[in-house]
């Protein structure tokens, strides 16, 4: 598509398809910077050493900004791209990865699809979930009932949906444009 005249640009989400995997390939920019603070960081060399080593010596989850970055953040800097380029042919590929565990929904969506108490003596519900990955269970710990889980994914998933929203009001000529969204998989959450 760049050989066309198209812009091409993809941001994501998670290092799980970052630049490493050889997803890059094809596109003119390819925005997988992950670490926090000053914008750009993340391309410097010494940043790029580093992030490696740092999940090589320690349990990667406990560095979730070198992981992943909420989807708010990666539609900021799809939309710095799209109105760089709106005045060509451009192709954007926007990853977003709410909703994935542990599941931590921003404000608004942490709260409207659950009512009661997720630690409930009475509610045993999660003691009939197996299968949990390992690095769900921290977050999981002490919650008894399996619709709060539930309901956390929803928040994530409205999070998702607000961002996207915001991508494609944003669009020039969203009349015209191709838009396709896809999703790999969904949570079992217990059923």
């Amino acid at each position: 598509l760049f050989d066309e005249g198209y812009a091409t640009g993809a941001f994501v989400s998670s290092i799980a398809v970052s630049a490493r995997t050889g997803l890059e390939q094809g596109f003119f920019v390819y925005d997988d910077d992950f670490t926090p603070g000053i914008r750009g960081v993340g391309g410097l060399r010494l940043a790029r050493l580093a992030v490696p080593i740092i999940m090589r010596l320690f349990d990667p989850t406990d560095f979730p900004f070198l992981l992943e970055r909420a989807a708010p953040t990666t539609i900021d800097h799809a939309l710095d791209f799209v109105e760089e380029h709106h005045d060509r042919p451009f192709f954007t590929w926007v990853h977003l990865f709410e909703p994935h565990g542990p599941y931590t929904p921003p404000d608004p969506w942490d709260e409207p699809y659950y009512e009661g108490n997720p630690r409930d003596p009475e509610e045993n519900s999660m003691a009939e979930v197996t299968g949990v990955p390992e690095y769900m269970l921290p977050s999981l710990e002490g919650i008894t009932d399996t619709a709060w889980v539930r309901a956390q994914y929803a928040g994530e998933v409205s999070a998702a949906d607000q961002a996207v929203q915001r991508l494609l009001e944003a669009l020039p000529g969203a009349d015209e444009a191709v838009v396709i969204v896809v999703g790999d998989h969904g949570e079992s959450l217990g059923e």
